[in-house]
């Protein structure tokens, strides 16, 4: 995995969650079975599973940290529906969706135990949903979506962006 292509993602999701109306079907979702009312399972636990995965398949592990009432989660979900996109993903990836910060009955429905602690760990307890974090298979982490360092408000976000003469179709 080359820094080019945590670089290309991180880019490509940025641009998809502010530009388009997202988390895609993953075998490590850690949801809860809504047929046996089994609780959500916890994040160590997919964490483990991942990292496992990841030295097997010799890829980076992606967490992607979201929540059932986030509308911008949706909406970058429906991005990597987009074959092209989840094609992209998945054949680099390890990915790993992790809910967190839920709300009222969806609290132990749908949240995996220990989902805030790790995302608290990985630089994300100020950043807002989506938040993803790119992590090596011993967990070293490599690049997350707080994309800009240091002070950012003075960083104008269209000197970092080309501007296109056409308009993208976005799926939706």
């Amino acid at each position: 995995m080359t820094y080019r292509s945590i670089k290309s993602f991180a880019l490509a999701a940025s641009i998809a969650s502010w530009a388009v109306p997202c988390a895609f079907a993953s075998p490590l979702t850690g949801r809860a079975d809504e047929k046996t009312a089994a609780k959500p399972a916890a994040a160590q636990t997919l964490m483990d599973a991942a990292y496992s995965r990841s030295k097997k398949e010799k890829k980076p592990v992606l967490v992607m940290f979201h929540a059932t009432w986030c509308g911008w989660c949706k909406r970058l979900q429906k991005v990597l529906d987009v074959p092209e996109f989840k094609k992209m993903v998945e054949s680099n990836y390890v990915v790993v969706h992790v809910d967190v910060m839920e709300r009222g009955e969806e609290k132990d429905k749908s949240e995996n135990e220990g989902g805030v602690k790790l995302m608290t760990d990985l630089g994300g307890e100020k950043s807002g949903l989506p938040f993803y974090a790119v992590l090596d298979a011993s967990g070293k982490k490599l690049a997350d979506s707080n994309a800009l360092p240091g002070n950012c408000s003075r960083i104008r976000p269209r000197r970092f962006v080309p501007r296109q003469r056409s308009r993208p179709t976005w799926p939706g």
